[in-house]
């Protein structure tokens, strides 16, 4: 597990997902905000199981709050 923090605004939101195109293989990485209506309904550890009995290895979570 991987954190990054930083101030709001910098850019991390911009940076992820160009680093994850660049670097991962696309089937075996998801790229998630928890700010998706998706997650109102849904939860994240159902989302997580699914990907990874898909093959999924890189699961990237942005917009985790306290």
């Amino acid at each position: 597990m991987i954190g990054l923090i930083s101030p709001r605004g910098v850019g991390k939101t911009t940076l992820v997902p160009q680093y994850i195109k660049k670097n991962f293989n696309s089937v075996e990485t998801k790229y998630v905000t928890m700010e998706y209506f998706y997650f109102v309904d849904n939860r994240f550890a159902d989302l997580a199981d699914t990907f990874v009995k898909q093959g999924g290895k890189y699961l990237v979570i942005d917009e985790i709050h306290k």
